[in-house]
């Protein structure tokens, strides 16, 4: 399965030590003590979007008990040579961070930023107005990734939604008006962890 990874992350000047390859690509690096670091499909600021793909091969390599321990996922991604910091959901309120999820509309990559009252639509099967500029068969799919993810996705954040030839960035904005109730679900049922926007 392919996605489309961009250029690699800037560097930055913070945590891990250095590899022998400083210049390795994210998502290649490994480290005895990370766990097996991967590469988060995330835009932080002035960076492109990266490739899932590393993560995800590794999460799902592991049986799900040590997906979720012994130690949170910004642990086990530490060994990404510094270039990107990772905090768990834990750290701050929910509704500052996003997430990704890759889908094929079968025509053109497009990006899609949801509102958080269209989760809430989602997770009670109503279609969202915010899907309105995708075909109804790629928004079809969007809804039913999005609930497979949030419902039945337990314990890794970084799963990789490849419809074929393409990808389409799917934005979720965790904003402030995600009721307490669903902050609860997300947090139980998905233990998602969201890397900070550096």
């Amino acid at each position: 399965m392919d996605i489309d990874t961009g250029p690699a992350p800037l560097a930055s000047s913070t945590s891990a030590p250095s590899t022998a390859s400083g210049s390795q690509p994210a998502g290649n690096s490994q480290r005895s003590g990370g766990g097996g670091a991967g590469q988060a499909g995330q835009r932080l600021t002035g960076t492109p979007l990266v490739t899932l793909r590393a993560l995800s091969a590794r999460a799902r390599a592991l049986p799900l008990g040590q997906k979720l321990r012994p130690r949170p996922l910004h642990a086990l991604l530490a060994g990404i040579e510094g270039r990107l910091r990772y905090r768990d959901a834990e750290e701050r309120p929910l509704q500052q961070y996003q997430f990704e999820v890759y889908l094929d509309d079968g025509s053109a990559k497009q990006r899609c930023r949801v509102a958080s009252e269209v989760v809430q639509r989602w997770l009670q099967g109503v279609d969202a107005p915010g899907l309105a500029a995708m075909s109804e068969s790629a928004r079809n799919v969007a809804v039913s990734k999005l609930k497979q993810f949030l419902m039945k996705a337990e314990g890794m954040w970084a799963l990789e939604f490849n419809g074929g030839t393409g990808s389409l960035p799917l934005v979720v904005d965790m904003t402030p008006g995600l009721d307490g109730q669903l902050v609860a679900a997300l947090r139980a049922r998905c233990r998602l962890y969201y890397p900070s926007i550096s």
